[in-house]
């Protein structure tokens, strides 16, 4: 969607320069997904315990690609108290951030593992003719479905800047996992992600927090 995802509630902290010196903000446009909003019944992100997603854009899963022969995975997911801002309107600016009111507030889909039976998004379509004439071949056929076939979809392309990966690295870990699913090679993602640290405490009420804190 042509949105971006803010998160009051769980988010990444993110330190921003200031005239004199750096100072850490709580940075709603960098969602941490934590706890349920990952996927435990997927390869990809059954062991993994956090992740942080920089400016993401939310997922809609429309009804008609729920069919009978379709598995589908939204693999991450915002908290209840996020909420979407339009693209062209998105102010991001960590110093203007705590004036903005939320809008409609709902869980958004961040990321999605599509598998089954696919069809090709070139159905029906002509086989584009080739820059040299000469090496046309009658022979093509586009393949117009896959029995066996795998989609991953991430709401941002800003996941796996370096600079995002050194803040954390368990992002890289999703992306490894993924790829091993699309190629059917789910047996190696146990084996990585028995490796994680990034072990995130338990979300908590204030009363508890305050409770503990006495």
């Amino acid at each position: 969607n042509n949105d971006v995802v803010l998160d009051p509630s769980s988010n990444q902290i993110l330190e921003f320069q200031t005239e004199l010196f750096r100072i850490p903000f709580s940075y709603p446009p960098y969602p941490r997904i934590v706890g349920k909003g990952l996927n435990r019944e997927s390869a990809i992100t059954e062991k993994i315990q956090a992740l942080a997603v920089p400016f993401p854009s939310s997922l809609t899963l429309f009804d008609s690609a729920k069919k009978e022969k379709i598995e589908i995975f939204e693999l991450a997911k915002t908290t209840p108290s996020s909420f979407a801002l339009p693209g062209s309107q998105a102010q991001l600016s960590p110093y203007i951030l705590k004036d903005i009111k939320p809008t409609v507030q709902k869980s958004h889909t961040l990321a999605v593992l599509i598998r089954g039976e696919i069809e090709s998004a070139f159905k029906n379509k002509n086989i584009p003719p080739p820059s040299d004439a000469s090496k046309v071949s009658s022979d093509k056929e586009i393949m117009t479905i896959s029995k066996n076939g795998a989609v991953f979809v991430l709401g941002t392309s800003r996941m796996y800047d370096i600079e995002n990966l050194r803040i954390m690295p368990e992002n890289f870990v999703l992306l490894a996992n993924a790829l091993d699913v699309l190629v059917q090679n789910e047996s190696l993602v146990d084996i990585r992600s028995r490796s994680l640290a990034n072990r995130p405490l338990k979300e908590i009420t204030e009363t508890q927090a305050a409770y503990i804190n006495y």
